[in-house]
């Protein structure tokens, strides 16, 4: 062997013959697959389902055995659990489906497909002769010796002697292994400075390294690799244990990994056969060759030194081979449990998981009934399990036996060994249904081991009261909190074992009392007294003696046989350790103990620890007398000093020591008392069902506050089957509310019925609880109106004890408890406070409501209570002390519980036959309320009269200011009925009709419509504010050029939402190449710009901005958590609502236009066309000028570089010539570089540096065409000023550096096309994207959703900013790089390619609306006389060609729909003739000459006119929508009203058209009638539906208007060709260019569709058991770590969802799968679904990304994130579209941040 390569290439060589030649020695054939077939034995001979465990699996809640019992999801499909409640959950191996395994079900124990598993002893060999059986076992023998000899061996640095090479070569390696302690980057780092990789290599080892459990870090010789060795160790051991790190022989590690693959191999086979699988487990259960352990005795003793791949592996091979034989899964039942301690102790000082340990095999061993009872019969299983607990956590006790855990002590291995506690659950869970004596005494001998090792548990963390001092740091609490949980179910189950069997039952009551007399050794007795009372007690004192509440022996069996003043005892001094907590008595005790006692009452333990102890204390209370049982009470919360001081000695200093806090003592002792008499609903205590315990704890919650389905049932405590049975008492208690936004839950309310049964003193309530409690139900009875009876402290009849503990009531009506309230009431009458409450008051009237009760029940019984005998006995009775109360304001709270107590007194004296109280005191007097005086009065009255006249003021006021306005803007308003008025004002921007009415004097209207572009364009009314307020300073400012500059917080980002070729992606290296300058038919690049709508000046968030940069470069000297975005990109949070942003936007006022009507001389259409063909012809002609001038230089410089002695300064003259331009006989040239700028933008640079004289524009444009232009200001006479100039350069810049992801060179250069980008990108993207979810289900693209409904007012303002923005950017652009951007963008209009070098694009390839709005604010720079200056720019006049513009770009657009679409006949049949518009047949031709002309051949299929004209309206309606949207926002023309309600049919058409363009047709219809007979004919083509006929005189007024936007309504007009030839020949020249046929552009399509996520099934275990199969290309040895499958929403793409296995390298930066998809998918932002965890990742950056809310619920309409609850998921339509929204409005970034910054415990998944 000369190197680990050359072995490990041999041992894949020789792998590869084995797996081929193995079946061949074993059957003899050549045939492997018919040859093992052959053997195959007809019946399966055990189990026919082997599905392993790690895709989708299904727990069953009501016929499964235990949670373990799963089924996989292909025999659910197919099984009768189908419709039985099952919880769902992912598994990452470890077992096999159960399918078939009668002992796991209850019912229906296998699927349709398999077999149940027979139990009879069959021969699976039976069909294999001796020859084959010879051969299986010698070779599965030799290989199963050499994968023990080589991976269980105790040296692993050295070759066993027999496979030792005899010349041994210098080649050896480094083996790093991994524990669970050392992070990544503390790995990462150590390898970097051992090996000296780099970061990259160092991460891919450590991931090989984690997933692999080890890998090779260095291969050389033996001293290098001991070097590095040493490196490793020196790294990773400064602060704790370090790196495992070993030098092993190359040969080694060949070895170890080529049995590695012979394991694989040999699980494989074993999966075709039963009788080689037999064979497998035979040679397994042999002895290891040279020892006398068995093979599989030694894997279980070197588990815990192996490596994870090792571990794993061998696991595998156990479970697909003994686990699946009945016979053999027995032998290694057997074996685990001989060796079961060992294994236990060497995985609690492990540091690997339990998953990847041969202890967590337990699970598949203990819980199969028959197996656990054989085991504990014959194995003695439970005592074995509990003694090795204890065994192994020897050294955590005292000399006393009893557990004692310290903080900063080492309790990793403690909390390891807990896990075997689980094991006795998995015993105890399969009760035996047959007792016989051996069965019997096994499990004594098992309890006997568990009361050991609740003695060990009972008193720990026992504590002493603090006094004088706190104490200096808190003792350690987790542990047993931990050990208790863990123990909880093991008690109960115990509990149940010991019912089930009298003669088990008599013996724990022995083996209970011998331990007890062992714990609780002899306790000092003494004698107390009170009101005349004495007994006997035990002395106590809780800051002297150590206070236990740690009691797990003593609540394992309550009904001990001992004294019952005993057993209330330690119980009792649990509750006096509570309330004195409560009262703030061990507040020198820290933190420790307030979470000790808060678990104490937790949902977690009280079942066994709170509800215990009131358990105990109630059999007190049934076995004792009740005058001792209350001294005894009173006597252990010391309160029997408290109750002799009488109301006047409160000054003396004993007393004042006496009182302490001991009245909030006394209200904790009530609470108390009002718990031991009132709780009753467990069985055998109270007459109860099974379920009102249940019941009774879900209405106390739900009186808490309205709770979701998760919320309620993680309150409730769960069986050890993990059930709380909340759905059989659900539906009587509560009624369930759906919620009313997508993003709540529906949640369980209280039925008005159940109100009554509120107990504010349930016993589970926490303070706070009780607190919340109480204002809830006062807040649903007044909701309610429920009055009087309905009080929540009027007490409700408890249910009846049973008769064991009648006794309980006694304590009602004893001396001791008279005495007890006589004392209170007293000093409620003569006491100041001190020695009483209102709240202890309260709840001693609370106790004399129970009383009342009980007594009233008693009469029927026969022998009655006597509460009011004693109650009104003596001068000073119980009863006159409560009439002394009436009236008294101290207990005013009380008023209405005193008067039912006095009418219960009544109302029991009447049933007894006596007679009832006096009247004067049968229902107390009502306090009077102290009345307002008569000057009260009149000042309510005059500030009552001043508000209204205020009110009256402002109210005029305001109606003098409306009267105003409309005398200034009548065209605003018009002559309509006030309904409609009301209607059409509540939009900002729209008027209420088309038709806007102006006055004329003569009392006539004239109707006057709105334009937005046009000869004739309607005036811009300007509605946005003219005054704003900072949010940083609050000070007013006025929007203007030359004021202060104010500006939005606004987030910019590169967008690909509106993409429709996601596969495209520009990386930075290729940016210099890429020409963003046309946008393409597929929008797969964008630059969105989003606004939160807070202003601020423009100096104060500089100042803010310059703040927060400063206050994070002392971020790290400040120790302050890091921030959630990066300020290095200039983020920064809006300072008002926080939201993301990361430059600003600067507020602009109108600019300045001219609405006067042009004259008449203005050029048409045509001749507009005919100008445009001329411009390009001049700049082709001055670009072949110039190309001859270059050539000629060229030539000149050659020959000057030839001379040496002046090359220099000759090519600087040249320089200098070429600069000033050779003039031309038929063209002047002049370049010009105002600013000095010679570098022009990639895109730019074919086109020449030029202004064309006047004489030039002159003689070849017509004089009438410059009267399109005009030279305008954008602000009279006003100046920008510096400040705005500087903000609009910032905006630029960040448009600029974002929108191509590189740093800023000179921004005046290149910006404007990303300006560009972003107006137009934001106006698609709110008039077809952002309105295409309100009807996601209806429609799929952008035809289905009006036009400015969905805008709000924030995206107006960003929209008219963008707008203006875009348009002012030609004031501050150089005036070269205008001029050729204009003809860049005009050369699409060439018919002849060499103009732009045949770079230009066909007209299938670029977007019609974005050159329009690109042309539309730059055009007219290209028309520029004379020298360029800033102010005095050439700017669009009339709007005239803005409507030549819209008309050309829109009838390009129609053809590119032509052209792209395949257009057919619908099924209805209708007559070309019969009810077809004018025109209608011209489509038709243009349709077949347009495609003959592209295609060069004829359209196979000729559709009807009609269609053709259908199919256009349609699909035309989104650019119509985007050009309405964008001339809205730069006229400033108001839009109608109308385009706020639905354009989905063909009215949507008809509307756009009239706010886009001129109709004849329905303009000149002043007739209803033609109205009427329009919408017939609109109906019979297909727009409208017959329903819609009945609004047509609706839409009259709307119909005759002249049009908005003055292009026809008739399609066939503007494809009529015939009407305007230099059309024609420009669409023809168009379509006839070459670039047009080429096969791949012939796919494009047209119009835009607006993306939506992927489809999800509606079932989530369909996406589950789909998705989760895929496995990482990096994956791990374990399933569960080789699978993390993250569903792209987006695209569909499932990408691995771990952090460090899967990393790409993007523009020389290593990022996650995740992120790095992303990127190409989404450019940085994207939505994924972790599949197996039911968790949605968005991702907002490379290393920003939080979770959100799935869009899966369950059937509570609640996500379960990790699947916790496992409730089978559905998917939720209206949380799906809020997805969409959020992803399509580009929030994703925002969303991220905000929910970042508003928990902190949420986490930040950084490199996903």
């Amino acid at each position: 062997m000369t190197s680990r390569h050359s072995y490990v290439v041999m041992s894949s060589n020789l792998e590869s013959q084995t797996t081929l030649a193995g079946p061949k020695y074993l059957i003899g054939t050549t045939g492997i697959v018919s040859g093992l077939r052959k053997h195959e034995h007809p019946q399966r001979y055990q189990r026919d389902c082997d599905e392993a465990h790690g895709t989708c699996l299904l727990s069953y809640r009501d016929c499964a055995l235990d949670p373990t019992c799963v089924l996989c999801i292909d025999c659910f499909q197919r099984s009768g659990h189908k419709k039985h409640r099952y919880k769902m959950n992912t598994s990452g191996g470890g077992g096999y489906c159960d399918c078939g395994d009668a002992e796991a079900w209850t019912s229906d124990p296998a699927c349709d497909m398999h077999g149940v598993i027979s139990q009879q002893d069959q021969n699976p060999l039976e069909t294999f002769s001796e020859d084959i059986i010879r051969r299986v076992s010698l070779l599965v023998q030799i290989l199963i010796n050499y994968c023990n000899r080589v991976i269980n061996t105790d040296q692993q640095e050295v070759l066993p002697e027999e496979l030792q090479s005899e010349t041994v070569i210098d080649s050896y390696c480094t083996i790093l292994f991994n524990d669970e302690v050392h992070t990544y980057e503390q790995v990462i780092e150590a390898l970097k400075r051992a090996v000296g990789c780099k970061q990259k290599e160092a991460l891919e080892l450590a991931t090989i390294v984690d997933k692999e459990g080890r890998t090779s870090v260095r291969n050389a010789s033996s001293q290098d690799c001991e070097a590095a060795k040493a490196v490793i160790i020196q790294q990773t051991s400064r602060h704790q244990k370090p790196l495992k790190v070993l030098v092993m022989h190359s040969s080694v590690v060949s070895h170890q990994t080529f049995a590695l693959k012979i394991m694989e191999w040999l699980i494989q086979i074993s999966s075709t056969l039963d009788g080689l699988r037999y064979l497998v487990c035979q040679q397994l259960m042999s002895k290891a060759e040279g020892t006398d352990d068995i093979i599989i005795e030694c894997s279980m003793y070197r588990d815990s030194k192996l490596w994870k791949a090792a571990r794993t592996q061998w696991h595998e091979l156990f479970m697909s081979t003994m686990l699946l034989d009945i016979h053999f899964k027995k032998e290694f039942a057997i074996l685990l449990t001989k060796h079961y301690k060992r294994i236990q102790s060497d995985f609690a000082h492990d540091d690997h998981e339990h998953s990847v340990s041969v202890t967590a095999i337990t699970v598949q061993v203990y819980t199969v009934p028959t197996m656990g009872l054989m085991l504990l019969r014959e194995h003695n299983l439970l005592k074995v399990i509990i003694r090795s607990f204890l065994d192994c956590t020897q050294d955590s006790r005292n000399s006393e036996g009893k557990y004692v855990f310290q903080r900063g002590r080492d309790t990793h291995a403690l909390r390891r060994i807990m896990i075997s506690l689980t094991d006795i659950r998995y015993v105890l869970s399969n009760r035996p249904q047959v007792w016989d004596s051996t069965l019997r005494d096994m499990a004594m001998q098992g309890l006997e081991a568990f009361l050991e090792l609740l003695k060990a548990m009972h008193g720990m963390d026992s504590v002493v009261r603090v006094v004088g001092h706190h104490i200096e740091y808190d003792p350690e609490w987790e542990t047993g909190i931990q050990l208790n949980v863990a123990v909880k179910t093991c008690i109960t189950l115990f509990l149940e074992w010991c019912t089930s069997d009298k003669s088990l039952l008599i013996k724990s009551y022995r083996a209970t009392m011998k331990a007890y007399r062992q714990i609780f050794g002899k306790m000092t007795e003494m004698e107390v007294s009170f009101a005349g009372h004495r007994t006997t007690c035990f002395r106590y004192t809780s800051w002297i003696r150590k206070v236990q509440h740690q009691l797990p022996y003593r609540r394992a069996l309550p009904n001990q046989p001992i004294q019952p003043i005993e057993m209330i005892e330690e119980p009792l001094r649990a509750q006096v350790l509570v309330a004195e907590l409560h009262a703030g008595l061990w507040r020198r005790n820290g933190y420790s103990l307030v979470n000790q006692v808060f678990f104490y009452k937790n949902v977690k333990c009280r079942e066994e620890m709170y509800d215990r102890d009131i358990q105990m204390l109630q059999v007190g209370a049934s076995l004792m007398e009740p005058d001792d049982y209350m001294l005894c009470l009173l006597h252990r919360f010391e309160l029997i000093r408290f109750l002799e001081i009488s109301g006047g000695d409160t000054g003396h200093a004993e007393i004042q020591e006496i009182l302490g806090n001991k009245t909030n003592v006394m209200e904790e002792f009530l609470h108390l008392l009002i718990i031991i008499l009132c709780e009753r609903y467990v069985i055998g205590i109270g007459e109860v069902a099974p379920t009102d315990g249940l019941r009774r704890e879900v209405l106390h919650q739900l009186s808490i506050n309205s709770m979701a389905h998760s919320e309620l049932v993680k309150n409730l405590p769960e069986n050890y089957l993990h059930e709380t049975g909340v759905e059989e008492v659900i539906p009587a208690l509560a009624n369930y509310k759906k919620p009313t936004k997508v993003t709540e839950k529906g949640k369980y309310e209280l039925k008005k019925e159940c109100l009554k049964e509120y107990s504010p003193y349930f016993y589970h309530y926490s303070r706070s609880e009780q607190s919340k409690s109480e204002e809830q139900h006062k807040q649903r009875l007044e909701r309610e109106g429920i009055k009087d009876e309905g009080s929540m402290f009027i007490p409700q009849l408890p249910p009846p004890l049973c008769p064991n503990f009648k006794n309980m009531v006694k304590i009602l009506d004893c001396k001791m408890f008279i005495s007890f309230l006589k004392v209170i009431y007293h000093r409620a009458i003569v006491s100041k406070g001190r020695l009483w409450s209102e709240n202890l008051f309260q709840k001693t009237l609370y106790l004399v409501g129970i009383a009342l009760l009980e007594e009233e029940r008693s009469l029927k019984l026969s022998s009655p209570l006597r509460f009011t005998d004693r109650a009104s006995r003596g001068e000073k009775s119980l009863l006159k002390l409560l009439q002394e109360m009436v009236g008294n304001p101290k207990v005013r709270s009380s008023t209405e519980l005193l008067t039912w107590i006095f009418k219960k007194f009544d109302d029991i004296q009447r049933q007894k036959g006596t007679l009832p109280l006096h009247r004067d005191f049968a229902v107390p007097l009502e306090e009077k309320e102290p009345k307002d005086t008569v000057k009260e009065q009149e000042e309510k009255k005059r500030k009552a009269e001043l508000a209204q006249r205020r009110r009256e003021h402002l109210m005029a006021q305001m109606s003098a200011m409306q009267k105003s306005f409309i005398r200034v803007n009548p065209e605003l308003f018009e002559a309509t009925d006030d309904d409609d008025d009301d209607e059409g004002r509540g939009r900002a921007g729209s008027i209420s009709s088309m038709d806007v009415v102006e006055g004329d004097g003569s009392g006539k209207s004239a109707t006057v419509t709105l334009r937005a572009v046009g000869p004739n364009k309607s005036p811009s009314i300007f509605i946005e504010p003219q005054t704003v307020t900072c949010i940083l300073c609050q000070e007013e400012e006025r929007i203007s050029f030359s004021g202060k500059a104010m500006v939005y917080s606004t987030f910019v980002q590169r967008s690909s939402v509106l993409s429709n070729s996601r596969e495209k992606y520009v990386p930075t290296s290729v940016l210099d190449s890429f020409e963003p300058l046309f946008n393409g038919w597929d929008v797969f690049y964008g630059v969105h710009a989003r606004t939160c709508g807070h202003v601020m000046h423009a100096a104060c968030w500089q100042g803010f901005f310059e703040t927060l940069v400063h206050r994070e470069r002392r971020r790290v000297t400040r120790f302050r958590g890091e921030l959630n975005y990066d300020i290095s990109k200039n983020q920064f949070l809006c300072p008002l609502c926080e939201t993301l942003s990361n430059t600003v936007l600067p507020i602009l006022p109108p600019l300045a236009t001219d609405d006067s009507d042009p004259s008449d001389s203005i050029p048409n259409m045509e001749e507009w066309l005919l100008s445009l063909s001329a411009t390009l012809s001049v700049q082709r002609t001055v670009k072949q000028k110039l190309d001859e001038i270059k050539a000629s230089k060229e030539s000149k410089v050659d020959a000057a570089t030839s001379s040496s002695s002046s090359s220099s300064s000759s090519s600087g003259e040249r320089k200098r010539a070429h600069s000033e331009g050779t003039p031309s006989q038929e063209v002047e040239m002049t370049e010009v570089d105002p600013e000095g700028d010679s570098v022009d933008p990639p895109m730019l640079s074919c086109f020449p540096t030029l202004l064309c004289p006047s004489s030039v524009w002159d003689e070849h444009l017509s004089p009438d065409f410059f009267k399109l232009f005009s030279i305008k200001k954008p602000c009279s006479s006003d100046s920008i000023s510096g400040t705005l100039q500087e903000m609009l350069k910032t905006f630029s810049q960040a448009a600029y550096t974002i929108g191509l992801r590189v740093m800023p060179i000179q921004i005046m250069r290149g910006y404007r096309y990303c300006l560009e980008c972003v107006c137009l990108h934001h106006t698609k993207y709110r008039a077809g994207g952002n309105c295409s979810f309100l009807n996601l289900q209806n429609h799929s693209g952008t035809d289905e959703a009006s036009v400015a409904v969905t805008i709000m007012i924030t995206e107006c303002d960003t929209l008219r900013s963008l707008v203006r923005h875009a348009i002012l950017s030609s004031w501050f652009s150089n005036a070269a790089h205008i001029q050729k951007y204009v003809l860049r963008l005009l050369s699409v209009f060439d018919k002849d390619d060499t103009f732009t070098l045949g770079s230009t694009p066909s007209i299938l390839e670029i977007d019609m609306f974005t050159l329009m709005v690109s042309l539309s604010s730059a055009y007219s720079a290209l028309y520029q006389k004379g020298k360029w200056k800033i102010g005095s720019t050439l700017m669009l006049s009339g709007s005239v060609l803005n409507l030549y513009l819209l008309k050309l770009c829109f009838t390009i657009h129609l053809v590119q729909i032509l052209l792209s679409s395949d257009i057919e006949d619908t099924a209805e049949s209708m007559d070309e003739d019969d009810g077809m518009l004018a025109g209608d047949q011209n489509l038709a031709d243009v349709y077949f000459q347009l495609n003959q002309l592209a295609k060069d051949n004829q359209p196979s299929f000729a559709p009807k006119a009609w269609t053709i004209q259908n199919h256009l309206k349609q699909a035309s309606l989104p650019f119509l929508r985007w050009s309405a949207l964008y001339f809205h926002f730069q006229s400033s023309v108001p839009h109608p009203v109308e385009f706020e309600q639905d354009v989905s049919s063909g009215f949507g058409h008809m509307l756009l058209a009239h706010y886009l363009w001129k109709s004849d047709f329905i303009g000149n219809s002043t007739n209803t009638d033609h109205i009427v007979a329009f919408s017939e004919a609109v109906y019979t083509l297909g727009f409208i539906s017959q329903g819609s006929i009945s609004q047509a005189l609706l839409w009259k007024e709307n119909l005759i208007a002249v049009p908005y936007l003055a292009l026809p309504l008739d399609i066939s007009e503007i494809l009529n060709f015939d009407s305007n030839p230099v059309m024609k020949e420009l669409i023809h020249g168009l379509c006839s260019k070459p670039s047009i046929k080429e096969p791949a552009k012939q796919l494009r399509h047209f119009p835009l569709r607006i993306n939506q996520l992927i489809n999800l099934p509606e079932d989530y275990m369909d996406l589950m058991n789909d998705r989760s199969l895929y496995v990482c290309p990096k994956g791990g040895v374990t399933q569960s770590e080789g699978r993390a499958p993250a569903l792209c929403l987006i695209c569909g793409t499932v990408v691995c969802s771990q952090s460090y296995c899967c990393q790409v390298e993007i523009d020389g930066e290593t990022l996650g799968a995740c992120s790095a998809h992303a990127i190409k998918c989404n450019e940085g932002t994207g939505i994924f679904l972790r599949v197996r965890e039911c968790q949605l990742l968005l991702i907002a950056s490379k290393n920003n990304s939080c979770s959100y809310i799935p869009p899966y619920v369950d059937e509570y309409g609640e996500p379960d994130q990790g699947l916790r609850r496992g409730n089978p998921l559905h998917l939720s339509h209206e949380r799906y579209q809020e997805l969409h929204k959020m992803w399509i409005s580009h929030e994703i970034p925002a969303e991220v941040t905000r929910r970042l910054e508003s928990n902190n415990n949420l986490l930040n998944f950084p490199n996903m």
